[in-house]
């Protein structure tokens, strides 16, 4: 009780028995302040250094209307099986990471831009199309007994 008040500052300083204890406690005081300024300081300092290395090899994703792109869907009920789901195109951009993709049931999905990847179409080069120039064959290296 005598604590309370203390730090309350609704007690005054005239009983004499507790003279000892109310010096005590003016000191835990302080020095409890002191600790509660230092770990505002420590923390302020730590938590840039967390954001900075966590950061530092991040690459945001950024997509524009109308690319392709697939979506991270679940595949059942189990949140493990989930799997990316045939390509798609950005209807819209609602925010920095944040789209609006049409899915399977067409229906309009909002996504956040972890659950997106750019869609990489690898083809097949014919050699009657013209739009490549010259094609080179790949060299087979044989090996001689």
């Amino acid at each position: 009780m005598i604590l309370k008040s203390f730090w309350l500052e609704d007690i005054s300083i005239l009983i004499r028995h507790l003279k000892s204890v109310t010096n005590h406690l003016n000191d835990l005081k302080i020095k409890l302040q002191l600790a509660n300024e230092q770990v505002d300081i420590v923390s302020t300092i730590n938590q840039a250094n967390y954001a900075f290395y966590h950061n530092r090899l991040k690459s945001y994703k950024s997509f524009e209307k109308d690319d392709k792109v697939i979506v991270l869907a679940p595949g059942s009920t189990h949140k493990i099986y989930a799997r990316w789901t045939s390509p798609s195109i950005i209807v819209e951009k609602r925010s920095a990471h944040s789209y609006l993709v049409p899915i399977s049931d067409n229906s309009v999905q909002h996504i956040h831009a972890n659950k997106v990847r750019r869609l990489n179409l690898n083809r097949v080069i014919y050699q009657t199309e013209m739009d490549f120039g010259d094609i080179e064959n790949t060299p087979i290296k044989t090996y001689s007994k």
